[in-house]
């Protein structure tokens, strides 16, 4: 083994030994030098994704979220309240919020990257759906100066449909969350 080995490198000289070894070293060094810059381009796609769509469909959600609670109080507010004044400032917010979290869902709709969100969300538009209907009803019953049947139909159908609407909402915030979570350990891998 000896002998071959210096059979080979035996007639060459220092010279050629030198540059055979620097030649293997540059070929090492780019082989490393491709494979950093192919983990690089992995890194920017998943730092792409998660800053371009799933952290901003999470902060979008989150802000969706907030404003629907919101709405929830001032539903309640509204229907409680005989105070005309309170009725002059809270009606307003109250449709200006729901335009807001019209254009926000539509907003979130457009950056959809996967069906699981899609059903979450599509759970999300029908549980809206069903409260906006019955908020509706009860603002309406309590201009036509059905206090008393709105008040029940709060307690019975407003409240409980908030609640569940709110609690898709916070499911599509979780599962963003979970993704811009998985991301961060993607990118930190």
């Amino acid at each position: 083994m000896k002998k071959s080995f210096r059979g080979i490198f035996g007639v060459m000289s220092i010279g050629r030994r030198l540059a055979a070894a620097f030649s293997v070293l540059i070929l090492l060094l780019m082989v490393m030098a491709g494979v950093g810059a192919w983990r690089l381009a992995e890194l920017n796609e998943v730092t792409m994704r998660m800053a371009n769509v799933n952290l901003r469909i999470e902060r979008v959600v989150g802000a969706w979220f907030a404003e629907t609670k919101s709405n929830a109080v001032r539903a309640v507010v509204l229907t409680y309240s005989d105070d005309p004044e309170l009725k002059r400032i809270l009606a307003p917010q109250l449709e200006a919020a729901t335009k807001r979290i019209s254009e926000l869902q539509k907003e979130v709709e457009g950056l959809m990257n996967s069906a699981e969100a899609k059903a979450l969300l599509e759970e999300v538009g029908a549980r809206r759906a069903h409260y906006l209907a019955v908020r509706t009803a009860v603002l309406g019953m309590k201009s036509a100066g059905e206090g008393s049947e709105a008040l029940v139909m709060l307690n019975s159908a407003v409240l409980p449909a908030a609640e569940t609407y709110i609690a898709s909402i916070k499911n599509l915030v979780d599962h963003y969350t979970a993704q811009v979570e998985a991301d961060a350990a993607i990118a930190a891998s």
